[in-house]
């Protein structure tokens, strides 16, 4: 879960850096550094991965090409669904989300939206509602869903700690050097060769953190 830090605990990041000694670095900074991080990664997710509960989440309305609704979530995985309503105008339209226990939607095996809603299922909710035809026409979700990480992914933990490592290694790099070494870590700028402090590039750390993360970016609007 989710400590008061940030993605990784104080502990964490030292069991993922023991090559790094961390004397000079008092827990309370480290927790901030984490917790700075842990904004850089939730600004490239464009979400948080913490587990939670979102209710009335407004989401633009798409009929994919078999005619079933695509659910495009704010937040993913979507562990469940427990309303979900159809808004055109101001005519409105509360969708049965189960059969016999049994959800009627569907959620990807992969973890990513679209949740989608079977279009029959639809069709036979809406009789004497004059919301077909959807396509080409302003209407919208309100959902409320539970969705997140229980756990956060290791890939996750592992750029949180590339990322502090990025932090602490800028510290000894005051000069825009296109490199600089800190015990045994390496710390490597882009640019293309040379030493110019006024366009340095990102860090292998940082590049390799942001790898970690891209797996997991939302890229939907």
């Amino acid at each position: 879960m989710l400590t008061a830090s940030g993605y990784i605990s104080v502990d964490e990041l030292k069991q993922f850096n023991p090559h790094i000694d961390f004397t000079d670095y008092p827990v309370p900074t480290l927790s901030g550094m984490i917790h700075r991080c842990t904004g850089i990664i939730d600004a490239a997710l464009n979400y948080t991965m913490p587990i939670e509960d979102i209710v009335n989440e407004k989401i633009h309305g798409v009929v994919n090409s078999e005619g079933d609704l695509s659910i495009w979530t704010q937040k993913f995985p979507i562990e469940s669904i427990s309303s979900l309503k159809i808004v055109k105008g101001t005519t409105s339209m509360t969708l049965a989300l189960t059969s016999d226990g049994v959800p009627k939607y569907d959620i990807p095996s992969d973890n990513c939206p679209p949740a989608l809603y079977p279009g029959l299922e639809f069709a036979l909710s809406s009789v004497g509602v004059n919301l077909i035809p959807l396509r080409n026409e302003t209407w919208f979700f309100l959902i409320n869903y539970r969705a997140g990480w229980e756990t956060i992914p290791e890939a996750i933990k592992e750029a949180t700690s590339l990322l502090v490592t990025d932090t602490i290694a800028k510290r000894y790099n005051p000069g825009g050097f296109m490199s600089v070494k800190q015990g045994q870590i390496y710390y490597s700028f882009g640019g293309g060769g040379g030493m110019d402090s006024k366009s340095v590039g990102r860090s292998t750390l940082y590049l390799e953190a942001m790898r970690l993360v891209n797996q997991y970016m939302k890229v939907w609007a």
